[in-house]
């Protein structure tokens, strides 16, 4: 069986605009190396975040990274799932500045490495994520970030990033046409090195392709 793709370096991201093949966006390939891991989701968009917004992303992503005083996480928790709601409340514009504050490096994924945090707490978080990305118009820059976390993050925050990919691709309101062959051709990367824990996951989020993209998920083994 083969598999079409970039053996070394990184997958690229293909566009769709007449021919399959221009090539714009990148994701890692599953391999031992350092990637950049700030993104910015904002690009050339010049609209700001009013000031009230602002804080309460900064208030919010305080609460649930640093409330120490939350032993059970309750108050995380809560801090995540009103998150959740918040960024469901965005504009689009607005969006893309949120979600520049939440997935910097300092921000969502430090929760989901917290090795004492439960996994409700967790869930919550990676709901929080989800919502993010079912917002953004181009999902190109969340499915670099996404990759580039499943590539080099933990245990923890691999797991939660294929459950997010999966919940992606799987909503009829969010189309992931363009992207589906090459979100394939990343999945079968981090297959090749993965550990046998994360297997099922993959296996459910290749499924989802092969159910909503079946086209893609055919030619990605052509």
């Amino acid at each position: 069986m083969s598999r079409r793709g970039n053996q070394s370096g990184n997958i690229s991201f293909s566009t769709r605009g007449g021919n399959r093949n221009t090539r714009s966006r990148n994701f890692p390939q599953s391999q031992n190396v350092n990637s950049q891991r700030q993104h910015s989701f904002i690009q050339r968009d010049r609209h700001q975040l009013d000031n009230k917004q602002e804080d309460s992303i900064h208030s919010l992503l305080n609460k649930i990274l640093l409330n120490d005083s939350d032993q059970n996480y309750a108050r995380r928790i809560a801090a995540a799932n009103q998150l959740s709601v918040f960024i469901n409340s965005l504009s689009t514009s607005d969006l893309v500045h949120a979600t520049d504050i939440l997935l910097r490096p300092s921000g969502l994924e430090n929760a989901l490495e917290d090795s004492r945090a439960p996994n409700l707490f967790k869930q919550a978080v990676s709901k929080s994520i989800l919502a993010l990305s079912l917002g953004l118009q181009n999902p190109d820059p969340f499915l670099d970030w996404l990759f580039a976390r499943l590539n080099d993050g933990g245990v923890d925050t691999k797991t939660h990033m294929l459950f997010v990919l999966k919940e992606l691709l799987d909503r009829p309101g969010r189309p992931l046409w363009r992207q589906a062959s090459l979100i394939v051709d990343g999945l079968l990367a981090f297959m090749e090195e993965m550990d046998v824990e994360f297997m099922a996951r993959v296996l459910d989020a290749l499924q989802v392709v092969a159910d909503n993209y079946p086209r893609d998920f055919g030619d990605a083994f052509k």
